[in-house]
């Protein structure tokens, strides 16, 4: 309004971080045939695998580095956690054929997740993020455009090179893969080591 000062604090946010990447990590093309997969229908997905590895990571120990060198950017730069320290917990391939698509979950025992993305395709597996208990409001109130500040739902593309990053508590799903194309991506957890909190809240991270 003309002749105010308004301040806009968007407090306590759930940060998503994305980077796409100037260079592929063309190795990590290896999970697609190297890697053995198993149906993950047990948690409620269609068509959705994931590698039997769980640490799949591990054996890319260059490409590891080059995620989690972005991650202790932002953990840096935007978090302020410059004296802890993160360490990657587990890793696995996802695949997703036609038609597939994973019911909305959470990373258990975990800080921060993320995702890389493979190649892209059109029309396939965005990755959805769902407000769920973190929005309390009891009434529907359809905005004339969604963005940061009205949206319960949220849902980025798959794009070759990306790198998502996300809290672990953010309720997401893969969305259903419409093309004829099967996806392929990195999922991954990480946690902090070493020593983090104060007083009685003190705990020593041996991962």
């Amino acid at each position: 309004m003309q002749g105010s000062n308004l301040q806009v604090n968007c407090l306590f946010p759930s940060s998503v971080f994305v980077f796409d990447l100037e260079e592929h990590l063309f190795k990590l093309e290896q999970i697609k045939t190297n890697y053995e997969y198993i149906d993950n229908s047990y948690s409620g997905s269609i068509g959705v695998s994931k590698s039997i590895t769980n640490n799949i990571l591990d054996y890319f120990p260059e490409e590891q580095n080059i995620i989690m060198n972005h991650f202790n950017y932002i953990k840096n730069k935007f978090m302020m956690y410059e004296n802890n320290n993160f360490k990657m917990t587990t890793s696995w391939g996802v695949r997703c054929v036609e038609k597939s698509f994973s019911q909305y979950h959470c990373h258990k025992n975990s800080f921060y997740s993320g995702i890389y993305y493979l190649e892209q395709t059109e029309n396939t597996s965005y990755f959805e993020i769902d407000a769920y208990n973190l929005f309390p409001s009891m009434f529907e109130i359809l905005p004339t455009k969604h963005n940061v500040y009205n949206s319960t739902f949220w849902k980025i593309p798959p794009k070759k090179s990306r790198l998502i990053f996300f809290p672990s508590y953010l309720n997401h799903r893969i969305g259903e893969n419409h093309s004829s194309n099967t996806r392929y991506s990195i999922a991954f957890n990480i946690m902090p080591i070493g020593e983090i909190g104060g007083g009685d809240s003190f705990v020593k991270m041996m991962i």
